[in-house]
C-alpha cells in the first residue's frame, strides 16, 4: 500500500508540473497578443505588425499541438481568434505577398467557426474566394458578400453597410465583360477599414466554442452549412 501511495504522490506532482507550465504558456502567449493588438492600433496593417501576430501564434503552439482551438480555454481562445481575424485583415492588403488570399480564407473560416456571424470574417473570405480563379467561387463570393453585408446590418455597422454595398454593386455592375477588372477594384481598397477592426475583434469576447469543432462546409448545395454560415 505505502508504494501505491508514493507512485499517486508523483503522479499529482507531475500533473501540478504540467498545469503550471500549462499556465505559463497561456499567460506568456495572451501578453504576446495584447503586444499585436497594440502595435496594430498604432501602425494599422504593416508587414511588421503582421508578423508580431505570428510571433504570438507561435507561443500559443504548445497549446495548440494536442487538440487546436478546441483545446484551448475561453481567454485562450478569443486571444487567438482575435489575433487571427487581425491577421486575415493585414494579409488582405499586403499585396506582395504570393499565398495571402489562401491564408486570408483560412483565418477567416476560423473566426467563422465559432463566430458565424462576425460580418468581416464573411467579408474576408468572400474577397479570398473572389480572388480565386474558378468561376463557382466568384458566384460563392458573391454570395459570401451578401452574407457580410446582412450581418453587418443586423449590428447595425453602417459604414460597414455602405462600403460593402458598394463594392459589391461595382462588381456586379462590372460583370458583363469586365470580371476581372471587378475583382481587382474590389480589391484595390481595403477590405476592412482598419478603424472597423477593433469592433469585429471585440465581438469574439463572449464567443463560445462550438461542440462539433469544425469549419462549416463550402458546399453551397448544403443547406445545413449555409444555416450554419447565416447571420439569423
Amino acid at each position: 500500500m505505502t508504494g501505491l501511495s508514493s507512485f499517486s504522490k508523483v503522479g499529482d506532482l507531475l500533473e501540478d508540473d504540467e498545469e503550471e507550465e500549462r499556465d505559463r504558456v497561456s499567460v506568456a502567449a495572451c501578453a504576446r497578443f495584447k503586444v499585436a493588438e497594440d502595435a496594430y492600433t498604432s501602425k494599422g496593417s504593416k508587414e511588421e505588425v503582421l508578423k508580431i501576430f505570428e510571433e504570438a501564434e507561435a507561443f500559443m503552439a504548445p497549446l495548440l499541438n494536442n487538440s487546436g482551438l478546441m483545446g484551448l480555454g475561453g481567454q485562450e481562445l478569443q486571444a487567438v481568434l482575435k489575433g487571427r481575424l487581425h491577421q486575415a485583415v493585414i494579409l488582405a492588403q499586403l499585396e506582395h505577398i504570393p499565398d495571402r488570399w489562401t491564408r486570408v480564407k483560412r483565418l477567416a473560416e476560423d473566426v467563422l467557426q465559432f463566430d458565424s456571424g462576425n460580418c468581416h470574417g464573411h467579408w474576408l473570405r468572400a474577397l479570398a474566394l473572389q480572388n480565386a480563379t474558378s468561376g463557382a467561387r466568384s458566384d460563392e463570393a458573391e454570395i459570401e458578400m451578401r452574407r457580410a453585408i446582412d450581418c453587418a446590418r443586423s449590428q447595425g455597422r453602417t459604414n460597414e453597410v455602405q462600403q460593402w454595398e458598394a463594392e459589391l454593386q461595382r462588381l456586379l455592375d462590372s460583370k458583363g465583360g469586365a470580371a476581372s477588372k471587378a475583382a481587382s477594384e474590389v480589391v484595390s481598397e481595403p477590405a476592412v477599414a482598419d478603424t472597423n477592426v477593433a469592433g469585429a475583434a471585440a465581438d469574439l469576447q463572449s464567443v463560445p466554442p462550438r461542440s462539433d469543432g469544425k469549419v462549416a462546409a463550402e458546399n453551397k448545395s448544403d443547406k445545413a452549412s449555409e444555416k450554419k454560415r447565416s447571420c439569423s
